[in-house]
C-alpha cells in the first residue's frame, strides 16, 4: 500500500527543538488575475481559504529555518500563543512530499521537497530544556 498525498506527523518528530510563530496571513493564489477583489488561495478539496503561519524552526539546517505552515479555514485562525513565543503547537499536522524542480532542459535537477498542513492550532507548550533531555 502506498501513501498518496498528504502524511500525518506529530509536531515533536518534525520539529523536536520547537517552533517560534512569527505571523499568520492570507496565502494568495498567483493564478488569480491581479485585478481581482479577492485573490485569497482556496484549498482544492474544500475551497476554503488558506491562511500560512511562518514560523522559526529552532532544529532548522542553515539557512532553512523559516518555515511555513498552511491552514484552512473560513476566517484567519487565531495562535493560542503570541508571536515571537516558543512553543507554538499545531493539531492535525501533515507532511506533503512534492518534487521540486530547479534549472530547466538539460540542466533541471529534480529534488523531494516538503510543505506542511495543519488543521488548527493546539494550546501552546513549553518546550523540554536542552538539559532535562
Amino acid at each position: 500500500m502506498g501513501v498518496d498525498g498528504r502524511i500525518p506527523v506529530k509536531q515533536d518528530d518534525v520539529f523536536p527543538a520547537g517552533l517560534i510563530l512569527m505571523a499568520v496571513e492570507s496565502s494568495l493564489n498567483f493564478n488569480a488575475p491581479r485585478d481581482a477583489a479577492d485573490r485569497q488561495e482556496r484549498d482544492k478539496t474544500t475551497g476554503e481559504r488558506v491562511w500560512q503561519v511562518s514560523c522559526i524552526d529552532l532544529a532548522g539546517r542553515t539557512g532553512q529555518h523559516e518555515i511555513k505552515i498552511k491552514m484552512t479555514s473560513p476566517h484567519q485562525p487565531v495562535p493560542t500563543s503570541p508571536a515571537g513565543e516558543v512553543g507554538v503547537a499545531f493539531t492535525g499536522l501533515e507532511v506533503v512530499p512534492y518534487v521540486k524542480t530547479s534549472g530547466s532542459g538539460s540542466d533541471a535537477r529534480h529534488r523531494v521537497a516538503f510543505s506542511y498542513r495543519a488543521t488548527g492550532f493546539a494550546p501552546a507548550r513549553q518546550m523540554a530544556s536542552a538539559s532535562s533531555k
